[in-house]
């Protein structure tokens, strides 16, 4: 099973109401299949690092 994500911000920034939520629901998502974002999520996160490299890195240990 291939699944979307848009709660990568909300893990990766350890958002303090829905980052624990988030991070279980990746990963039970991840153990079901593959990940996949859209560009406007990759738009968002490339954003939150300081350069795209760091972002790319954290985008390939999610599985993404």
């Amino acid at each position: 099973m291939r699944t979307a994500v848009d709660v990568l911000l909300d893990v990766l920034g350890a958002d303090p109401t829905f980052g624990q939520v988030s991070r279980r629901w990746l990963i039970q998502a991840r153990s079901q299949g593959s990940l996949v974002a859209c560009e406007a999520v990759w738009s968002e996160v490339v954003g939150f690092f300081p350069d795209s490299a760091q972002a790319v890195a954290a985008l390939d240990a999610i599985g993404l």
